[in-house]
Parts: C-alpha cells; structure tokens; sequence
C-alpha cells in the first residue's frame, strides 16, 4: 500500500481482502521509504523525465509492504497486476486507483492498446499515475527485486 493509501487508511480493507481471498500475508511492514528503495523496486523507470517528481512523492512517507503467499497469490482477479493507470473495478487495485481523474480520450486511446502507461506519464500525466495507492509486481524477478529492497536492505 503506497503512501497515499496508508494515510487515507485504506490498509487494513487490502489486507482483509487479501486473507478473505485465502491468500497468507507472510510478513507485513510498515516503514517510511528512503531513496535506494525507490531506485531498486523501480529500476526501469529512473530514467524516464517524470521520476524525479514521482520519487519525491513517496519518500519519506510511510507505506504498508506485504509478501503474500498462496497459489495465483497476485491474480489480476484480485490484484489486477497489470498495474495499469486503468485498473479493474471490483480489484483492490481498480477500487482505490484515481485513474477516473485521466480524460476519456486518452482512457480510449490507452485501452485500444495506442498509448502505453510511459506514455501517458511523458505527457504530463504523472499525477494520475502517482495517485494510484497501491504496487503490485507482475512477476517473481520483480517479487525478488521489491522483497530485497524493503524487508532486506
């Protein structure tokens, strides 16, 4: 649960959500991010023209890190772990994004697959992205990189 999430109190409905989809929260975390975290879960986008200000955004604020186990533990049913600007309502992800705040021709555009997320953020649009509440990553060598960065600096 990003920063954003944890200060609108949303943490304890994810991790209910989480166990009630009978998934295990292994370890839970509570901690305030410092800047080589950022760096290692998100190596892929220091480069990009809008990191500085998302980077910003989230050090020094307290976010909630879990490590969930259990069969399809993030299933886009649940999760929605494509992580994009326009999640799925009815997922933890979609049910707290802002995404609605992006204007409906570029909802269109992005859906029909012509603009991507970087995108998106290279055209300014880095306050949407930035309010989505929640990380979610899309596979094991994301896991790993996340896992190590924050419950084993």
């Amino acid at each position: 649960v990003k920063p954003d999430g944890v200060e609108l109190g949303i943490s304890d409905d994810v991790t209910s959500r989480i166990e009630s989809a009978g998934l295990c929260i292994d370890r839970r975390k509570l901690s305030v991010i410092e800047p080589a975290q950022v760096d290692a879960i998100y190596p892929d986008l220091v480069t990009r023209p809008f990191y500085p200000a998302m980077k910003e955004s989230i050090v020094g604020r307290r976010a909630l890190s879990l490590i969930v186990v259990g069969e399809h533990s993030v299933s886009e049913t649940l999760m929605d772990r494509k992580g994009s600007v326009f999640d799925v309502s009815g997922t933890v992800r979609g049910d707290y994004s802002l995404a609605h705040s992006l204007p409906d021709e570029y909802r269109d555009l992005y859906m029909a697959g012509l603009l991507t997320e970087a995108m998106l953020l290279d055209a300014g649009f880095g306050h949407v992205i930035r309010d989505d509440r929640m990380h979610c990553d899309e596979n094991v060598i994301e896991d790993a990189r996340s896992i190590n960065a924050v419950f084993f600096p």
